[in-house]
This record gives structure tokens, C-alpha cells and sequence, in this order.
């Protein structure tokens, strides 16, 4: 047991021990999958408890809820969704009446099928589903602090009106990605302070591909992975579905502590770490040299593979974040992620990969075997944009920063109670609530119409209990609303 806090940030606490050494369960897979698929349940004018029996209803008719599956408990469900535990059992009893379900002694209700039938639950992602951009089922009219998808700079726009004949110009699939395009990154990399050549880089769809890439590439079913806890949900889905058994490390106020990862990586013998050094998503914190340098020799000494996150890198505010993490390996241990769709426009879906020279045919051939090539228009589109790109994502910071300051500012005022640390870049909030049940509040938060991510969902143990992630990425009218509706999800939730 860890008695004090070294300066380095290395102390978590005893909950966080308990979880290495076997897991603690905060939520059954239940509700989790059943919180995932119903969204913006109630309606206006409606009892709750047939808005709720009509939620579950459609969700079994959409096949999200399959024969057999068994629902959470009426106590589980209610916390979670923030009403009473008579309001989820006067629905289940509605969807009883209605055929929907049924309930038997000592196995509580499931969806109706024939009976003991065998349930064969279809694979999901645990989280996409929630948080992927759209996959919230919300009202219109919702504000959605949930997730950061830019749209796409004027600037974009007349580079197609003005050069549409040479982005549509190219007959290869260039399954790499253009060469331009490749130069272009590798030299950026080059000014960073991280020597790179075009060779090693592969044009991705999206952070998110080349993500799941490394999974492919690096795992095979079973074995573990160290990850931030809290951190990205897209890595906690690619792992997921690779079949991998996820490890959380919890972050420190400096990141992850190298104490602590050298123990977890020597006692578990990870194949791969995953790790997001600049405004570590949802934290924000930024890496200091020193523990990307400790975490590289690390790497170095064990053969472990690590996956740098890198896609938020250019969004600083304040100071410029050291030199990648890949700099510091001697041995060339590290995969470098990043992506034009959070510096630039959400919709251009072009990402990349650094990797080690020795990793490049390996990784090349993983990337044709998944699609043949990522869509040339979009890097046609970057190409063409050149020299501009620079004061594009400075007109981004720009916008980033004062949304950051005007949602600090509006949270200090409307919920004095809560604390946070504003982010020295990045595009979210991560917020201590307190004692609420950020489970309970996002429900409430929803019906009052704004959406926002509880933490648990960000933690591969689900342990993350009270914070929320609150994306900034919005028009000032949007913010003052959003946080207005916040508030008075966070009275109700005082009331109830």
C-alpha cells in the first residue's frame, strides 16, 4: 500500500490497488449495453415508466436486446437512469404485460424467447455506441458536450472550387497514402524534433484506423494491454474487439507513473501500451520530458511495443508540448498516431501512422488487407492546402482556447461545487462532480437536453465514477445553454 504521494504523481489510492489485483465491477455488462442503446428515452407528457417500456421495447425490436438477454436489475437500472426504482419496475410489469419480457424467480427479466434457449449475445462495442459522432439517440435541439467534431474551415472549401481537377486527378489506390501527402507529415514530424522519413508513413482512415491497425498488427487474442484509465473510448473499442484483455494504469497528474507501469509491465508482460501524451484525452494532462523519457527506456529495455496517441498534439494554448515520445526510444519501440480530423475538420477522416523502419512492409500490408488505400480525395484536399494547414489549426486554437475559458468561466459560475483543471490544449473538460452518480446525471442531463460522458465509460475498469468529460468544441450560445441545462440537471439531481 502506498503511504504518501511522491511529487511525481505516482499515489492512487487504495481503490486503484484493489483493481490490479483483480478488478472492480461498478457496472454489470447489462446495464452497460442497456444504457448504450436507449439514448433520449423519455417523452414529454409521458409517464416515465412507459417512456422507459417503450425505449426497451424498441430497442428489443431493433434487435440491440436479443431473446433470452437478461436486463439489468430494477435497482441497478434506476440508479443509473436517476428515477425511482418504482418507475423501472411499473415499466418492467408493462413490458411483462405487453409480452416483451419475462421475469422468473431467481433469474430476473429477460427479453422474451423461447424458453432456455441458449442466449448468444451479438458482439458490441462497448462504448461506440454511445459515444461514436451520431450514436447518441438525442432529441433535436440537443446540445452536445459529448464529443469534438470540427467543421470544415471556408478555406477548404474554395481549394476544391479552385483546384477540383487535380484532387480528382489520381488513378492509384496508393495504398501508403500520396507521397506528398507522407512528405508533408514526415517533415512536420522532422521539426518537432523526432527525425522521420516519408517511407515511415501510412495514410490512415482516421486515428481510429490506425489504431485499430497497431491491434492487428501487434495483437493476437488474449493478450494484455496497458492503458491510461481513464482514456480514449475509441482504443478501449479497437482492443476490445482484437480480443484483448485491457489493464488500466490510472493517470497521475504528470501521466503515468514509470514506478508503477515498469511493475505492471514486469509482473503482467504486456504485448503493447498505449499512451496519449498531449492533452491526454480526457484529462488533459501533458506528459513532462522526463516521464516520456522514462516510459521510452522502458520500452527499450523490455521489447515492449507502445502506441503514442499523438492526434491532439498541435492543439496547445499555452506552451508547446515537448518533442514526441517516440524521440526519446533508442530502439525504435514506438508507434506515433495522428490525425487531421480534430486540428482540422472532422469530415476529412485522414489519419497516419509513424512507425519503425523495421515495421514498415509489415504494417503496409496490414493497411491493404483492411481497404486497399484510405480516400485520396481528402489527401488531395491537404496537398493542395499546403502552407495553409499552419494557420488553419491556429485559427482552431484560437477558437479552442476561449471556448475553454468561456466553459470554465460559465462551470465556476452555474456549479461552484465542481473542480476541474483547465486543459493546456486538447478540446475537453475533465470534471470531479463530486458524489454524484455521473451515470444517473448524464440520464438527467439528457432529459434536460444536453449531452454529456460520464467517466466510467472512459475507464477500461469502469472505476472512473465522478467525473464527466465535457467537450468545449462549441459557438458561445451553445456553451451558455449547455451549461445552463447542466445546471439544472445538477438541481434535480440535488432534489432527488
Amino acid at each position: 500500500m502506498v503511504s504518501s504521494a511522491p511529487a511525481d504523481g505516482c499515489h492512487f489510492g487504495r481503490a486503484v490497488l484493489l483493481q490490479w489485483n483483480g478488478g472492480i465491477v461498478v457496472r454489470s455488462e447489462g446495464t452497460v449495453r442497456v444504457l448504450s442503446f436507449l439514448g433520449d428515452w423519455s417523452r414529454p407528457g409521458e409517464p416515465l415508466y412507459k417512456s422507459l417500456a417503450g425505449a426497451i421495447e424498441a430497442c428489443v425490436l431493433r434487435k440491440e436486446l436479443v431473446p433470452g438477454e437478461r436486463l439489468p436489475s430494477e435497482r441497478e437500472l434506476a440508479a443509473d437512469l436517476g428515477i425511482s426504482r418504482t418507475t423501472v419496475l411499473r415499466a418492467f410489469q408493462h413490458l411483462k404485460e405487453s409480452g416483451v419480457v419475462v421475469g422468473q424467480r431467481g433469474s430476473g427479466t429477460r427479453v422474451a424467447g423461447a424458453p432456455g434457449a441458449k442466449v448468444s449475445l451479438p458482439k458490441v462495442v462497448r462504448s461506440a455506441s454511445r459515444l461514436a459522432p451520431g450514436g447518441q439517440k438525442a432529441s433535436s435541439g440537443t446540445v452536445d458536450l459529448s464529443i469534438t467534431a470540427p467543421e470544415a474551415p471556408e478555406a477548404l472549401a474554395q481549394i476544391i472550387v479552385e483546384q477540383g481537377a487535380f484532387l480528382l486527378s489520381e488513378r492509384d489506390y496508393h495504398p501508403q497514402g500520396l507521397p506528398q501527402l507522407r512528405i508533408m507529415i514526415a517533415s512536420r514530424y522532422d521539426n518537432a524534433g523526432l527525425p522521420t522519413i516519408p517511407e515511415q508513413i501510412i495514410i490512415t482512415t482516421g486515428a481510429q484506423q490506425a489504431i485499430s491497425l497497431v491491434a492487428a498488427a501487434e495483437l493476437s487474442r488474449g493478450d494484455r494491454v496497458l492503458i491510461e484509465d481513464p482514456t480514449y473510448h475509441g482504443a478501449i473499442d479497437a482492443y476490445s474487439l482484437a480480443g484483448a484483455r485491457l489493464v488500466g494504469v490510472p493517470m497521475g497528474r504528470l501521466g503515468l507513473c514509470p514506478i508503477v507501469t515498469r511493475h505492471m509491465v514486469l509482473s503482467i508482460s504486456p504485448r503493447l501500451l498505449h499512451v496519449t501524451p498531449n492533452h491526454q484525452n480526457p484529462t488533459g494532462v501533458v506528459y513532462t520530458s522526463d516521464v516520456r523519457a522514462e516510459l521510452a527506456e522502458i520500452a527499450d529495455e523490455t521489447g515492449l511495443t507502445v502506441l503514442e496517441d499523438d492526434t491532439l498534439s498541435a492543439l496547445w494554448f499555452d506552451e508547446e508540448p515537448p518533442p514526441p515520445l517516440a524521440s526519446w526510444s533508442r530502439k525504435d519501440r514506438v508507434v506515433t498516431v495522428g490525425s487531421f480530423s480534430k486540428t482540422l475538420w472532422a469530415g476529412l477522416r485522414v489519419g497516419w501512422l509513424r512507425v519503425p523502419r523495421r515495421e514498415v512492409g509489415r504494417y503496409v500490408a496490414i493497411k491493404v488487407a483492411a481497404d486497399l488505400g484510405t480516400g485520396l480525395l481528402g489527401q488531395a484536399l491537404l496537398v493542395s492546402a499546403g502552407s495553409t494547414i499552419d494557420s488553419l489549426i491556429r485559427a482552431r486554437v484560437a477558437h479552442l482556447r476561449s471556448a475553454r475559458d468561456i466553459m470554465s468561466t460559465l462551470l465556476r459560475q452555474h456549479m461552484p461545487d465542481w473542480t476541474f483543471v483547465p486543459p493546456g490544449g486538447g478540446a475537453f473538460l475533465w470534471v470531479d462532480v463530486g458524489g454524484l452518480n455521473t451515470a444517473a446525471f448524464q440520464q438527467l442531463a439528457l432529459r434536460q437536453g444536453v449531452l454529456c460522458t460520464e467517466g466510467d465509460l472512459l475507464s477500461p475498469t469502469r472505476s472512473v465514477l465522478h467525473h464527466l468529460r465535457l467537450a468545449f468544441d462549441q459557438p458561445v450560445e451553445s456553451l451558455e445553454l449547455g451549461v445552463r441545462r447542466l445546471a439544472a440537471a445538477r438541481a434535480n439531481s440535488v432534489r432527488g
